[in-house]
């Protein structure tokens, strides 16, 4: 019967050519990878760099807080193609572990279309939860104001009046928000400058209007700076405009 023989990476530091020993002595000094806690069978010897870098890229993620231990899933690895295991402690200290493919170093998530992520994505993708997480409650209390401002300038209004006259609003914005997003995918580049729900300009009898500011890039790459100008008086209604910024502010004749 074939029996796997486990080593500790301290114990594999005598057997390993001293070119070896010098990589993975730097990078305990340099990345801070205490490697007492990764261990590997002797016939995975050849990958304790790859598990380094994997154990230093768990160790850097925000979600990692204590790195507790990494090892060799032997189970789901070849001799041709490694699966690392990593435990770890959060911030409420409770433990978890994260699979990482040796050879591309990316986090395994089956939730994901090629089945891993890597571990810059991951973080990048967290960064853009936090900015729409961010936009959301900027209009949040963007509405929050508007409705304190209608309260001021209507003070006769009853509640249910009120709050019928911003549920209108709220609803003309998002459907011109939806018509820009759709006319925008044309373009490339697109960059948001009015990021959150902008306060309307009355135009009329219960008529609105919304302007936007964004940039982007047409199909030979030239910068467009442009404004939309959305008008309606409810969602079924409302009519898109975009014009050159440079046009839009222009005065009158």
């Amino acid at each position: 019967m074939f029996t796997m023989s486990w080593l500790k990476i301290p114990r594999l530091k005598r057997a390993l050519p001293l070119i070896a020993l010098v990589g993975l002595g730097s990078a305990q000094a340099q990345l801070g990878v205490d490697l007492d806690k990764l261990t590997v069978p002797q016939t995975y010897v050849r990958y304790l760099p790859p598990m380094v870098d994997a154990a230093r890229l768990v160790k850097a993620d925000e979600t990692c807080v204590t790195l507790i231990a990494g090892e060799v899933h032997t189970d789901r690895s070849t001799p041709e193609h490694p699966i690392f295991r990593f435990s770890c402690r959060d911030d409420d200290r409770r433990l978890f572990s994260w699979l990482v493919d040796g050879l591309s170093l990316k986090l395994l998530d089956e939730s994901r279309p090629e089945g891993q992520i890597s571990f810059a994505d991951l973080a990048a993708e967290r960064e853009r939860e936090r900015a729409r997480d961010l936009a959301r409650e900027q209009e949040r209390a963007k509405v929050r104001e508007q409705l304190q401002a209608l309260q001021d300038a209507l003070g006769q209004m009853d509640e249910e009046d009120l709050e019928a006259a911003l549920a209108r609003r709220i609803q003309v914005w998002r459907a011109c928000r939806s018509a820009l997003i759709e006319r925008a995918q044309t373009l490339a580049e697109v960059h948001w400058l009015t990021e959150t729900m902008p306060e309307p300009e009355m135009v009329g009898d219960g008529v609105m209007r919304f302007e936007v500011d964004f940039n982007a890039r047409d199909p030979r790459r030239q910068l467009l700076e442009y404004r939309a100008s959305c008008v309606g008086s409810t969602a079924a209604d409302t009519e898109l405009r975009l014009r050159p910024r440079v046009e839009a502010v222009q005065p009158a004749d």
